[in-house]
């Protein structure tokens, strides 16, 4: 056999006859063996790593001979050789067809994070033709399984928090289809199992996390040493254990079916772990657990209830408490119950603790029923009057009446208690209000969300359409929020689930327009696909479904006609409106939320009350409040004019927020109306805010606590 003993920059020296043969030789004998001989002599320096003398080799090799098989080795010398841009532009270049081809540069582009192209060049697009697993196995053959491996893994499973709405569009896509099909062409194969797999970073793939979900016992005996790398072969060797974070996965996975048998609220999982690893410390007294329904009834009523009580009520003879009073009506016998919770500083616990003290039934609920409840139980008790420091309630008029209210009554026993004005949460609802009465004084969005919410509440076939079109936009399918009428803070949770559903929204009442206004907001429909990327089987479908929402109008009632007529006046002919209106409720009412889960928390946080207070005031004056005055102190901001025109900001500069988006596509003359509209919201807002302390001499200094004053019930 000719093998090649040396290469010139023209000549190769052949080992046969000891002659120099020219590169470009075509009408000699020695042509064929010359292309076998490098051939061989490239894969050799492959086989021993001598990457750069194939390289060499390779390029002499496709100098002389540029077809798709000295194409495809070149290439992957240069890919092997840690070159893959280079290899990519190589077989870009040449636009080569063939399946080894086409596979290696989608390599190179899997390595240089050209996914869009990888898929492109596998599966195919849109504008040429989208191939069926089918079509990729006839094309590539024995290369399907690696070509489908490949394709799946620049596919990555993201929950975000989509929740298992993801998980099922994630089923459905390609990707998944793809690696299912890896892994159904390639059993034996390791590799393909670990590339589809989520194991972990750093630690040894187990034979159960490498075999599809389901698999027979004996078939994974059977691979646990013939499908992991390097495995032993000695069958009397133990199986390897499972890795630690296989035994982690294994616990979770038992909450969760914990949860799931007994019907239990999600919120209690952190709870449940909390608890295992509570019981965990003492491993012998767990195993000799048990302890049955009946056994658990008499236990938490007769022993847990009436020991807690007790040191409650010891606590509550001792040292000073202060009382919250609530009254509730019970959703299974429609009973009101009166709850009493109490806190105090526990020396024990080295820190202050709530507990509830008493649940009342009570017939009639007013003032005098209250104050009797109250007084009556302390007594029963034997908790002296003088301990109790402050006692706090909502703002309801028989709570807190001035006359006849039953804090009054109570301060008529106990002359020392503290004055605090009301629930602060409360405050911030009435603030809130305040503001969105002055920008929007007909809520037109207020009422806007509530006839939305009607008829996803009334209609559940509105709701399936909904979430078919949220599927295919690629949004989560949930439903808008409530918006509860007494909460008025509510509204900012409500216009943020508004934007974030109102492309779904907007297709769903499309459906209910006339001929004609379909006409005049098509192109906002055409928008809203080019925005999500819809296909045009996910357009048809939309077309389907607004079909079948238009049917279902024929047997509606006249209210929901009607209510159906506002929404759409709304969503189309008001939609800059309605646009400005949410987004100045999601820009400025978060800092009055955040000021009140600053306060929703076990711990008392009342030693933050004055900080907090200055620092949501002077937040709030930013919007349109000069710079240099909101720089004073607390009593200064208490008594600033906030009416006076030299200390605000040019209404052409007023804080707007996201509404600036919205309002770059208005005219000056309505922009500058709706930022005057939002300028008197802003004054009227912050005037409502200073006038609720009690007198013109109140400092922000005066809501210190513990101090015989009223706090600044902002």
């Amino acid at each position: 056999m000719t093998e090649v003993i040396c290469i010139c920059e023209n000549f190769v020296i052949l080992d046969g006859d000891k002659a120099l043969v020219p590169l470009d030789l075509k009408l000699c004998g020695y042509q064929y063996h010359a292309q076998h001989s490098l051939k061989a002599a490239i894969r050799d320096a492959l086989n021993n790593y001598s990457y750069q003398d194939a390289i060499f080799l390779a390029e002499r090799l496709y100098a002389e001979i540029s077809n798709n098989e000295s194409l495809h080795l070149l290439a992957t010398c240069y890919y092997r050789a840690g070159r893959p841009n280079q290899a990519y532009m190589l077989l870009d270049k040449a636009c080569s067809q063939t399946p080894q081809c086409k596979f290696l540069k989608a390599k190179c582009c899997s390595d240089l994070n050209k996914h869009n192209e990888v898929e492109e060049i596998l599966a195919g697009t849109i504008f040429t033709k989208i191939k069926s697993p089918e079509d990729i196995e006839a094309e590539f053959g024995s290369l399907a399984c690696y070509v489908f491996a490949l394709l799946g893994s620049i596919y990555r499973l993201d929950y975000g928090n989509k929740g298992k709405c993801q998980v099922k569009r994630h089923a459905e896509s390609e990707g998944h289809k793809r690696c299912r099909n890896a892994v159904k062409s390639t059993q034996a194969l390791p590799a393909i199992f670990q590339a589809t797999s989520s194991l972990e970073r750093g630690e040894n793939p187990t034979v159960e996390s490498q075999l599809p979900y389901g698999t027979a016992s004996n078939v994974i005996e059977s691979q646990r040493f013939t499908s992991v790398p390097h495995a032993s072969k000695d069958v009397n060797a133990k199986p390897n254990p499972p890795s630690f974070k296989d035994r982690v996965s294994q616990q979770e996975a038992m909450i969760c079916a914990f949860i799931a048998q007994h019907t239990l609220h999600l919120d209690l999982a952190p709870h449940l772990v909390q608890l295992a690893q509570a019981l965990s410390s003492d491993h012998k007294a767990l195993q000799t657990l048990s302890m049955e329904r009946f056994s658990a009834t008499y236990k938490l009523k007769h022993g847990l209830h009436e020991v807690t009580r007790k040191r409650i009520i010891s606590k509550m003879k001792a040292i000073p408490f202060s009382i919250n009073l609530d009254e509730a009506t019970t959703k299974s016998n429609k009973k009101r119950l009166l709850n009493i919770l109490v806190c105090f500083f526990d020396a024990d616990a080295g820190e202050s603790v709530t507990h509830l003290y008493a649940s009342v039934e009570m017939t009639t609920v007013n003032a005098s029923t209250v104050h009797a409840a109250v007084t009556s139980r302390l007594a029963e008790d034997g908790i002296p009057l003088e301990n109790l420091i402050s006692s706090l309630s909502d703002s309801a008029a028989y709570m807190r009446g001035s006359q006849h209210g039953y804090e009054t009554k109570l301060r008529e026993e106990a002359p020392h208690l503290l004055e605090i004005d009301g629930d602060i949460c409360h405050h911030i609802h009435n603030i809130t209000r305040q503001f969105s009465s002055e920008l929007d004084p007909d809520n037109t969005l207020a009422r806007l969300l509530d006839d939305i919410h009607t008829d996803f509440v009334y209609s559940p076939d509105i709701r399936e359409h909904f979430f078919t079109i949220c599927k295919i936009l690629g949004l989560p399918e949930k439903q808008p929020k409530e918006r509860v009428g007494h909460r008025w803070l509510s509204l900012l949770d409500a216009s943020q689930s508004f934007e974030e559903l109102a492309d779904p929204l907007t297709i769903l009442y499309f459906s209910w327009l006339t001929v004609k206004d379909k006409v005049l907001y098509q192109k906002i429909i055409c928008d809203i696909y080019v925005k999500h990327q819809v296909s045009v089987s996910g357009r048809h479908t939309v077309m389907s479904t607004m079909s079948k929402l238009k049917e279902k109008a024929k047997s509606m009632t006249v209210l929901g006609k009607k209510r159906k007529e506002r929404v759409c006046y709304k969503l189309f002919d008001k939609r800059k409106d309605i646009d400005l209106l949410s987004k100045a409720i999601t820009s400025i009412f978060p800092m009055f939320k955040k000021f009140i889960l600053a306060f929703e928390t076990k711990k008392p946080m009342v030693h933050k009350l004055y900080d907090k207070i200055v620092s949501l005031f002077r937040e709030f004056l930013q919007g349109f409040i000069k710079a240099q005055d909101i720089r004073e102190s607390g009593k200064k901001l208490l008594h600033l004019d906030v009416s006076d025109k030299s200390k605000q900001i040019n209404p052409k500069h007023v804080a707007v927020g996201k509404c600036q988006s919205v309002l770059a596509t208005m005219s000056e003359e309505c922009a500058f109306s709706f930022k005057e509209k939002l300028m008197t919201a802003y004054v009227s807002t912050a005037k409502y805010m200073q006038k609720k302390p009690t007198s013109p001499e109140s400092s922000f200094e005066d809501t210190l606590p513990f101090r015989p004053h009223r706090f600044w019930p902002i």
